[in-house]
């Protein structure tokens, strides 16, 4: 089985990616994800949705939560894990740094021993390219590092690239 190596890949994109100048289409236009509304913009849902504003520089936001999932099929049985985190920092040149650290899984099935462990840590690199009146953009790098335990965790790296775009 070939293996293909994301790093020579994954250093030519983030280069290319922050070299690119954030575009306007008029200067009078607000920047959606600054002002009185700026946290509101920001705010996503951490593993489930994201949002195409980045953390402005110097700052950070720390999101958290606690998911609670009734399992389907056979037996049924409960799903939980928590803290649901994500910590982003924000970086000079319309980029931040996100840190989606570790989750606490519980899966309960009844009559099988209940299976506990954690999820991988993931970091990755968000850019935010431009917006206009009505659209924002940006791109996102994320590396899932090979951690956690065997049934929640991942063996290996794991990489994803993700376009985010919001029309208002």
């Amino acid at each position: 089985m070939n293996k293909i190596n994301f790093s020579p890949i994954t250093a030519l994109l983030a280069t290319l990616i922050m070299s690119i100048q954030a575009v306007r289409a008029d200067d009078a236009v607000q920047n959606p994800c600054t002002g009185p509304s700026a946290l509101l913009a920001l705010l996503d849902r951490p593993t489930v949705s994201d949002s195409a504003c980045v953390v402005q520089y110097g700052q950070a936001v720390l999101e958290a939560g606690y998911q609670h999932a009734n399992l389907t099929g056979t037996g049924g049985g409960t799903a939980d894990n928590f803290p649901e985190a994500e910590l982003r920092f924000g970086l000079p040149g319309h980029n931040e740094f996100v840190l989606l650290p570790p989750n606490d899984n519980l899966q309960q099935v009844p009559g099988s021993p209940h299976l506990q462990g954690f999820s991988a840590t993931t970091v990755g690199i968000k850019h935010e390219l431009g917006y206009t009146k009505h659209w924002l953009a940006a791109v996102e790098s994320l590396f899932t590092l090979p951690s956690g335990s065997p049934a929640f965790g991942s063996r290996g790296t794991g990489v994803a690239f993700n376009g985010i775009v919001d029309y208002a």
